[in-house]
């Protein structure tokens, strides 16, 4: 189990690193680069996500690729740095601080991202985008906390049914 849980949080700290590299690559592209990438995002946007044309969407200007990209991209940040966070060796420290944790990291990428746009020529720092991410590590994070209080809770009960079989024979 130990093994597991240092090649799992090995392998979120590549993942961290390889979203990150592909955060600032995208960033840095030219305008033409991003208008092209969003138009060919904008074409497939429509057949994979159907459900996005509806009202709701529209209020929160999220039926728009290039907006939508922002909770993906915090989605997909957030189950990373929670597994990462969970899984990191050190002191027992309560779960819901690790995620407390992992939300501050996912700000601080999000922040850092907005910043870097800044001193990109055409680019241009958005708070909406920051809150954009944050929609989506939000909503990753309580997923993967769930999964890991169930997992925790699983762990615990078959530690007391084996310490009672055991204590039985």
């Amino acid at each position: 189990m130990r093994k597991l849980r240092k090649f799992i949080f090995y392998f979120s700290i590549f993942l961290l690193f390889l979203g990150i590299l592909i955060i600032i690559y995208l960033t840095r592209q030219t305008r033409e680069q991003t208008l092209w990438l969003s138009n060919a995002g904008a074409r497939a946007f429509s057949e994979f996500f159907p459900w996005h044309e509806n009202q709701y969407w529209v209020m929160l200007k999220l039926n728009n690729p290039r907006k939508l990209i922002h909770v993906y991209q915090g989605f997909a940040f957030g189950v990373i740095v929670e597994t990462l966070v969970l899984t990191a060796p050190g002191k027992k420290v309560r779960i819901f601080l690790r995620s407390y944790l992992a939300v501050l990291i996912c700000f601080y990428i999000s922040f850092l991202d907005q910043l870097h746009k800044r001193f990109v020529p055409g680019r241009e720092f958005d708070f909406a985008d920051i809150i954009r991410d944050a929609m989506g590590y939000f909503v990753s994070i309580t997923i993967v906390l769930i999964i890991a209080l169930i997992i925790k809770g699983i762990y615990k009960l078959c530690s007391i049914i084996f310490l009672r079989r055991s204590v039985e024979e």
